[in-house]
Order: C-alpha cells, then sequence, then structure tokens
C-alpha cells in the first residue's frame, strides 16, 4: 500500500484548479471521474 494520499491528492487538486483545467461551463468539484453530475451554481 502506498499509505495515505490525502495530502498529495489535495495539492495535486489545488495546483489543477488554480491552472484554470475546467470546463467554463462546469464547476469541478474534483479530479476523479465519480463526480460527474449535474454543476454546482
Amino acid at each position: 500500500s502506498e499509505g495515505d494520499l490525502r495530502a498529495r491528492y489535495y495539492e495535486e487538486k489545488k495546483q489543477t484548479f488554480e491552472k484554470g483545467h475546467s470546463n467554463q461551463q462546469k464547476t469541478r468539484l474534483s479530479l476523479i471521474g465519480h463526480f460527474q453530475g449535474k454543476a454546482a451554481k
């Protein structure tokens, strides 16, 4: 097992969102695919 990966995940998420890698029509909640529902408003 790789251990607790939360800190690394959240740092990558923060950097990705700060760079603007998101669809302008949707607000991304997660980097992983299980949050593919309607956009948050």
